[in-house]
């Protein structure tokens, strides 16, 4: 694996990116809300986009199985998602909690603090 992330927690960004590239929703376990995507106005393509070239920035342990980790990443336009998933590496399942755009594109077509 040659990925190298600039800031973030290394082995968790690592395990996301390749994650996200080995495998397709279908065929790992990923789950999702369907509301939380249209309420965001945002689509699996940029959540799984952001997962594969995004940072991990901060990992805790549950009491159970996994981990909730929190993600920065990009959109498929560029635009920043900030995401928090629960993670539980042994069983490639990854549950996305909640996910929040840092940066709304205008109608002029630049990007915008939200």
């Amino acid at each position: 694996m040659s990925a190298k992330t600039k800031t973030g927690l290394n082995l968790e960004t690592v395990w996301l990116r390749e994650y996200a590239r080995t495998y397709q929703p279908t065929e790992a376990g990923f789950w999702f809300s369907p509301e939380l995507l249209r309420e965001k106005n945002t689509t699996l393509l940029d959540v799984r986009h952001a997962f594969s070239v995004g940072n991990v920035m901060l990992s805790d342990k549950l009491d159970g199985p996994g981990a909730r980790w929190t993600v920065i990443g990009e959109d498929c336009d560029g635009r920043l998602l900030l995401m928090t998933v629960i993670v539980v590496s042994a069983e490639l399942s990854v549950s996305l909690e909640s996910l929040e755009r840092l940066v709304e594109a205008s109608k002029d077509g630049k990007n915008e603090i939200a």
